[in-house]
């Protein structure tokens, strides 16, 4: 990323501003006037003309509430983080001074809700928690992995890591929205109590010293902000809408606005990539 990042400052014909926000939009295809500001404190305010406009601003990740599986102890923390311990680390898997022998994975954290507000599927989340888990197991061998899910949708090439990890020696059980894992954590690690659909409800006691809360993809913060400015419908979800998911998946219904990437709904890199490209060319 930072050589992408740089070969972007040094291309002469793009232009790069960062803690930039839109603060107006107005005009039509071809002649767009968008207004920015640009800075933290005392922003200035720049002024463009432009012929078309792609929206590429990306998701948030769903922050879990304190409690919500333990969220807020030591021994717990949301995907994101465990992938950079597991990036940052040298030898060992040592977290706030302990050492970590067993992970346990739990799936759909945030997502999927019957009666909350992201009832959604995330897509991405299942194949970044078993990526995660093969990524431990290559720099730390000897750690275990528990895995604590509802569905595992690895669809596509994602499946040979799903086969990876369960041949890495992987445990999963799988449980229901209305039975979900119950967390137990301390300073020294936690235990999950889980009625695992796949033993006919058994109830099982497992210990571990981190619990990896798996979650999924929301839309970024200011995105109704962002939706405002240029006229984009947003969905039940909250991400941005495309005239049609199949002919049309990159355009808005504002001729010259585009979309590209995880504003329009949870996407792995591919998938972004692919979207992106794909409205660079609409515009070009």
């Amino acid at each position: 990323v930072d050589g992408l990042l740089e070969r972007v400052r040094r291309t002469p014909n793009i232009k790069l501003f960062t803690n930039a926000s839109v603060s107006s939009v107005s005009g039509s295809m071809g002649q767009f006037r968008v207004k920015v500001a640009v800075g933290d404190q005392a922003p200035q305010e720049l002024d463009f003309t432009v012929g078309a406009v792609m929206v590429a601003t990306g998701f948030d990740p769903y922050r879990p509430e304190q409690g919500e599986y333990g969220a807020g102890s030591p021994a717990v923390m949301p995907i994101g983080d465990f992938v950079k311990l597991v990036e940052s680390g040298n030898g060992e898997l040592v977290h706030q001074g302990r050492k970590v022998r067993s992970v346990g994975f739990i799936y759909c954290v945030g997502m999927r809700q019957t009666k909350g507000k992201n009832k959604y599927c995330s897509r991405v989340c299942c194949g970044a928690a078993i990526q995660a888990s093969l990524s431990m197991h290559r720099r730390y061998p000897g750690v275990q992995a528990y895995h604590f899910y509802r569905d595992i949708r690895t669809y596509g090439k994602q499946e040979v890591m799903y086969a990876d990890s369960s041949r890495a020696g992987d445990v999963y059980f799988m449980f229901t929205e209305k039975e979900p894992p119950v967390v137990e954590a301390g300073e020294q690690g936690a235990v999950i109590r889980v009625k695992d659909l796949l033993t006919k409800k058994k109830e099982l006691e497992v210990p571990v010293d981190l619990v990896v809360l798996v979650t999924g993809m929301v839309p970024q913060a200011d995105s109704a902000q962002v939706a405002g400015a240029f006229k984009i419908p947003v969905g039940s979800d909250g991400f941005f809408n495309e005239i049609h998911p199949k002919l049309r998946p990159v355009e808005t219904v504002i001729n010259g606005v585009f979309l590209g990437g995880s504003c329009q709904g949870p996407k792995n890199i591919t998938e972004t990539l692919a979207s992106s490209l794909a409205a660079a060319a609409k515009i070009n």
